[in-house]
């Protein structure tokens, strides 16, 4: 599979992150660098973490990217009060008919989704 290219900087920073001096301002600045990029990777939520942003006090919550499993229902994003919606009343088929991610996810990413049936 080829690599995005967030992989590929962030490849790219682990590299460059071998010469640097442990403990040094450019070894802490790659390493933030790194945990800002992988915090920005599209994931799926499990069932627990879309309860626990549910019950999060935020009130700025961020919106989630929902797909469903049949592709003739256009996925998108989705604020918390949608979210809370699906969750009542589709939660018991949530991972085999629909998921919510933490960003837009690539089509790639979109079609390796295991579903749980």
């Amino acid at each position: 599979m080829e690599m995005t290219e967030r992989e590929q900087v962030i490849a790219e920073l682990r590299y460059l992150k071998r010469d640097c001096l442990e403990g040094s301002a450019t070894d802490q600045t790659i390493d933030k660098a790194i945990a800002l990029l992988e915090g920005q990777t599209p994931k799926t939520m499990t069932l627990e973490e879309a309860k626990a942003y549910l019950a999060s006090d935020d009130q700025d919550k961020k919106p989630l990217w929902v797909q469903w499993a049949t592709s003739s229902v256009k996925g998108g994003w989705v604020l918390s009060h949608a979210v809370e919606d699906l969750m009542r009343r589709y939660e018991s088929i949530y991972q085999a008919r629909w998921v919510l991610w933490t960003q837009k996810p690539s089509d790639e990413q979109k079609e390796a989704v295991s579903w749980k049936m």
